[in-house]
Protein backbone atom coordinates (compact mmCIF):
# COMPACT_ATOMS: atom_id res chain seq x y z
CA UNK A 1 0.00 0.00 0.00
CA UNK A 2 1.56 4.07 -0.63
CA UNK A 3 0.69 6.81 -1.19
CA UNK A 4 -0.70 7.33 -4.73
CA UNK A 5 0.53 10.98 -5.90
CA UNK A 6 2.60 11.88 -9.29
CA UNK A 7 0.51 12.00 -12.63
CA UNK A 8 -1.87 9.95 -12.27
CA UNK A 9 -5.11 11.04 -14.08
CA UNK A 10 -8.29 12.39 -12.06
CA UNK A 11 -9.52 9.81 -9.29
CA UNK A 12 -12.70 7.61 -10.55
CA UNK A 13 -14.58 6.79 -7.80
CA UNK A 14 -16.94 5.20 -9.45
CA UNK A 15 -23.02 10.63 -9.78
CA UNK A 16 -23.49 14.00 -10.42
CA UNK A 17 -20.83 16.11 -8.81
CA UNK A 18 -22.47 17.28 -5.58
CA UNK A 19 -20.75 19.98 -4.54
CA UNK A 20 -24.08 23.01 -4.72
CA UNK A 21 -24.54 25.97 -2.95
CA UNK A 22 -27.56 25.32 -0.73
CA UNK A 23 -29.52 28.36 -0.22
CA UNK A 24 -31.49 29.25 2.85
CA UNK A 25 -34.63 31.42 2.76
CA UNK A 26 -35.49 32.54 6.05
CA UNK A 27 -39.12 34.52 6.15
CA UNK A 28 -39.29 37.46 8.84
CA UNK A 29 -41.99 36.32 11.35
CA UNK A 30 -44.87 38.84 11.18
CA UNK A 31 -46.71 40.53 13.73
CA UNK A 32 -50.09 40.69 13.93
CA UNK A 33 -51.72 42.93 16.42
CA UNK A 34 -55.03 42.45 17.91
CA UNK A 35 -57.86 44.78 19.27
CA UNK A 36 -56.60 43.88 22.74
CA UNK A 37 -53.56 44.80 21.37
CA UNK A 38 -52.02 41.48 21.82
CA UNK A 39 -48.96 40.65 19.93
CA UNK A 40 -49.44 37.07 17.74
CA UNK A 41 -46.39 35.80 15.82
CA UNK A 42 -46.64 33.73 12.78
CA UNK A 43 -46.00 30.40 13.73
CA UNK A 44 -42.87 28.67 11.62
CA UNK A 45 -43.32 26.51 9.19
CA UNK A 46 -42.97 22.92 9.82
CA UNK A 47 -40.02 20.91 9.36
CA UNK A 48 -39.61 18.78 6.56
CA UNK A 49 -37.28 15.59 6.91
CA UNK A 50 -35.45 14.20 4.07
CA UNK A 51 -37.23 10.99 3.03
CA UNK A 52 -34.71 8.11 3.66
CA UNK A 53 -32.28 6.94 0.47
CA UNK A 54 -33.25 4.00 -0.67
CA UNK A 55 -32.17 0.42 0.86
CA UNK A 56 -29.20 -1.42 -1.81
CA UNK A 57 -29.59 -4.36 0.28
CA UNK A 58 -30.74 -7.67 -1.22
CA UNK A 59 -32.06 -10.62 0.52
CA UNK A 60 -30.69 -13.76 -0.69
CA UNK A 61 -33.06 -16.94 0.60
CA UNK A 62 -32.16 -20.44 -0.93
CA UNK A 63 -32.99 -23.67 -0.22
CA UNK A 64 -30.63 -26.09 -2.50
CA UNK A 65 -29.95 -29.73 -2.81
CA UNK A 66 -26.84 -31.50 -1.38
CA UNK A 67 -25.15 -31.29 -4.93
CA UNK A 68 -25.79 -27.43 -5.39
CA UNK A 69 -22.83 -25.50 -4.88
CA UNK A 70 -23.73 -21.84 -3.46
CA UNK A 71 -21.58 -20.28 -6.62
CA UNK A 72 -19.91 -17.69 -4.96
CA UNK A 73 -16.15 -16.19 -5.28
CA UNK A 74 -14.99 -13.88 -2.60
CA UNK A 75 -12.23 -11.60 -2.24
CA UNK A 76 -11.12 -12.53 1.61
CA UNK A 77 -8.46 -9.68 1.50
CA UNK A 78 -11.09 -6.95 2.44
CA UNK A 79 -11.37 -6.65 6.42
CA UNK A 80 -14.64 -4.75 6.57
CA UNK A 81 -17.11 -7.04 4.55
CA UNK A 82 -17.16 -9.79 1.32
CA UNK A 83 -16.85 -8.60 -2.02
CA UNK A 84 -18.02 -10.60 -4.62
CA UNK A 85 -15.58 -11.49 -7.53
CA UNK A 86 -17.50 -13.93 -9.00
CA UNK A 87 -21.07 -15.70 -9.68
CA UNK A 88 -21.00 -19.26 -11.40
CA UNK A 89 -24.19 -19.62 -13.52
CA UNK A 90 -24.25 -23.54 -12.83
CA UNK A 91 -24.82 -22.95 -9.36
CA UNK A 92 -27.64 -22.02 -6.22
CA UNK A 93 -26.86 -18.73 -7.04
CA UNK A 94 -27.15 -18.76 -10.43
CA UNK A 95 -29.97 -20.77 -10.39
CA UNK A 96 -31.55 -17.72 -8.02
CA UNK A 97 -30.23 -15.28 -10.40
CA UNK A 98 -32.68 -16.25 -13.16
CA UNK A 99 -35.78 -16.60 -11.01
CA UNK A 100 -35.73 -14.02 -8.81
CA UNK A 101 -37.10 -10.62 -9.22
CA UNK A 102 -35.78 -7.61 -11.45
CA UNK A 103 -33.12 -6.14 -9.27
CA UNK A 104 -32.59 -8.45 -6.97
CA UNK A 105 -29.50 -10.58 -8.59
CA UNK A 106 -26.20 -11.23 -7.14
CA UNK A 107 -23.42 -9.42 -9.32
CA UNK A 108 -20.10 -8.85 -9.29
CA UNK A 109 -18.88 -6.14 -6.84
CA UNK A 110 -21.84 -6.95 -4.44
CA UNK A 111 -21.10 -7.47 -1.03
CA UNK A 112 -22.17 -10.23 1.59
CA UNK A 113 -22.95 -8.04 4.85
CA UNK A 114 -24.85 -10.84 6.91
CA UNK A 115 -25.06 -14.37 6.80
CA UNK A 116 -28.89 -16.08 8.33
CA UNK A 117 -29.25 -12.23 9.32
CA UNK A 118 -26.18 -11.55 11.33
CA UNK A 119 -23.20 -8.97 10.41
CA UNK A 120 -19.85 -9.62 11.18
CA UNK A 121 -16.35 -9.15 9.70
CA UNK A 122 -15.12 -10.73 6.88
CA UNK A 123 -13.54 -13.57 8.93
CA UNK A 124 -16.77 -14.13 10.95
CA UNK A 125 -19.02 -13.93 8.09
CA UNK A 126 -16.65 -16.95 6.30
CA UNK A 127 -17.29 -18.64 9.26
CA UNK A 128 -20.82 -18.53 9.13
CA UNK A 129 -21.39 -19.55 5.85
CA UNK A 130 -19.11 -22.46 6.15
CA UNK A 131 -21.54 -23.82 9.45
CA UNK A 132 -24.30 -23.12 6.77
CA UNK A 133 -27.51 -25.65 6.12
CA UNK A 134 -29.10 -25.87 2.74
CA UNK A 135 -30.89 -23.40 3.87
CA UNK A 136 -29.47 -20.60 2.69
CA UNK A 137 -29.81 -16.83 4.00
CA UNK A 138 -27.57 -13.95 3.10
CA UNK A 139 -27.80 -10.05 3.13
CA UNK A 140 -26.26 -8.62 -0.50
CA UNK A 141 -25.49 -4.91 -0.74
CA UNK A 142 -25.40 -3.68 -3.66
CA UNK A 143 -22.24 -1.58 -4.23
CA UNK A 144 -23.12 2.18 -5.33
CA UNK A 145 -20.78 3.82 -8.07
CA UNK A 146 -19.88 7.54 -8.28
CA UNK A 147 -17.23 10.02 -9.71
CA UNK A 148 -15.10 12.38 -8.06
CA UNK A 149 -13.08 15.11 -9.77
CA UNK A 150 -10.23 16.24 -8.00
CA UNK A 151 -8.67 19.32 -9.02
CA UNK A 152 -4.11 18.51 -9.14
CA UNK A 153 -1.98 20.85 -6.97
CA UNK A 154 2.00 20.12 -6.97
CA UNK A 155 2.15 20.52 -3.15
CA UNK A 156 -1.01 18.27 -2.29
CA UNK A 157 -1.17 14.77 -2.33
CA UNK A 158 -4.10 12.99 -2.99
CA UNK A 159 -3.98 11.40 0.34
CA UNK A 160 -4.95 7.38 0.16
CA UNK A 161 -3.30 4.26 0.33
CA UNK A 162 -4.03 1.51 -1.72
CA UNK A 163 -3.70 -1.79 -2.24
CA UNK A 164 -4.43 -4.27 -4.92
CA UNK A 165 -5.27 -8.05 -4.96
CA UNK A 166 -4.88 -9.82 -8.45
CA UNK A 167 -6.82 -12.57 -7.62
CA UNK A 168 -10.07 -10.84 -7.21
CA UNK A 169 -10.05 -8.20 -10.15
CA UNK A 170 -12.09 -5.76 -8.58
CA UNK A 171 -9.58 -2.30 -8.93
CA UNK A 172 -7.61 -1.15 -5.88
CA UNK A 173 -8.90 -1.19 -2.45
CA UNK A 174 -8.43 2.31 -0.55
CA UNK A 175 -6.75 1.39 2.40
CA UNK A 176 -6.18 4.27 4.58
CA UNK A 177 -7.00 7.87 4.01
CA UNK A 178 -4.54 11.14 4.72
CA UNK A 179 -4.48 14.30 4.06
CA UNK A 180 -5.16 15.79 0.99
CA UNK A 181 -7.16 16.37 -1.98
CA UNK A 182 -9.53 13.46 -1.04
CA UNK A 183 -10.42 14.04 2.66
CA UNK A 184 -10.83 17.79 1.35
CA UNK A 185 -13.50 16.61 -0.81
CA UNK A 186 -14.60 14.40 2.20
CA UNK A 187 -14.75 17.67 3.68
CA UNK A 188 -16.53 20.13 1.33
CA UNK A 189 -18.93 17.59 -0.61
CA UNK A 190 -22.83 18.40 -0.27
CA UNK A 191 -23.55 15.02 -0.58
CA UNK A 192 -22.43 12.97 2.37
CA UNK A 193 -23.45 9.62 0.35
CA UNK A 194 -20.65 10.47 -1.79
CA UNK A 195 -17.78 10.84 0.85
CA UNK A 196 -14.61 8.46 0.21
CA UNK A 197 -13.92 5.74 2.79
CA UNK A 198 -11.47 3.05 3.61
CA UNK A 199 -12.52 -0.12 1.61
CA UNK A 200 -14.28 1.58 -1.16
CA UNK A 201 -12.80 0.53 -4.51
CA UNK A 202 -11.21 2.62 -7.46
Amino acid sequence: AKDVMGDAPPVAIVGDDPLREAVVIQQPAVAVILEEEEEVKEAPPPVVEAPEPPSNDIAVRISRSDSDKLGLELDTSNEKFLPIVKVLAESAIGKWNKTCAAGSDVRHGDCIIKVRNEAGNSPELIEKMQTMSNDVELTIRRSKEFVIVLKRRPDVLLGINVASNSSAAIGLVITALNNGLVTDWNKNTTDKTNQVQVFDNI
